[in-house]
């Protein structure tokens, strides 16, 4: 038997069909015509969706070469996730862990650093790097991490790029801000990332049992 293509015969057979449909229709069989014009009609929709399927085919002579059309983003939503899909509802799980985190991080400086004053005679927190690994290593193994992601959120300040344990235990790190005032930036960032945009609904969800996840003190 030889190979039929969707659309290459399309005329022929479809013009067997309709004449087969006019013969039912005149000879009063309705049931019949009704059977061969969903035929039809299920023909043509494979044979358009194998012309469409061709435009996009390099190796076939219906390939377009009109770019196919892309999808628009305006400049702040470019580069993010769909609002209210799995993975933009994934990326806001991890913001609130990764800010309670940096606020623990900042606790443990403001409680046992130690205050100082500049020459304007601000009052400020240190804590040198030795300390801190020796300390919150026994509650988190990400220090070095969590500490850069503070720096580049002005909360906390340290010369090198990169802080290495031993090498770097004497590098003093500095919490720029009173420990209240990033708790309340924090807070605030959480607030407005949580505010309802148009998307798709969530899933339905058990209630969570910890009341305090979607705040942080």
């Amino acid at each position: 038997p030889s190979l039929r293509v969707p659309g290459r015969q399309s005329s022929t057979e479809l013009s067997s069909l309709l004449t087969s449909v006019k013969e039912c229709v005149k000879g009063g069989r309705m049931t019949d015509a009704l059977g061969l014009a969903e035929k039809v009609n299920k023909f043509n929709q494979q044979a358009m969706k194998h012309l469409e399927t061709q435009t996009l085919n390099p190796f076939s002579d219906r390939f377009s070469r009109s770019p196919s059309p892309r999808p628009k983003f305006s400049k702040d939503e470019y580069g993010k996730p769909v609002a209210g899909s799995l993975t933009d509802q994934r990326g806001q799980k991890a913001l609130i862990h990764i800010s309670r985190e940096i606020l623990e991080l900042c606790e443990v400086i403001h409680d046992m650093g130690r205050r100082r004053r500049d020459k304007d005679g601000d009052s400020y927190v240190v804590i040198t790097f030795g300390e801190l690994f020796h300390i919150y290593t026994k509650i988190n193994d990400k220090v070095v991490g969590l500490l850069i992601a503070a720096k580049k959120k002005g909360f906390v300040y340290f010369e090198p790029e990169i802080l290495f344990q031993r090498r770097d235990d004497d590098v003093l790190i500095a919490l720029m801000k009173p420990f209240t005032e990033i708790r309340n930036i924090i807070n605030r960032q959480l607030d407005a990332s949580r505010s309802p945009t148009p998307g798709p609904a969530p899933p339905a969800t058990a209630p969570s049992s910890d009341k305090g996840e979607q705040t942080l003190s």
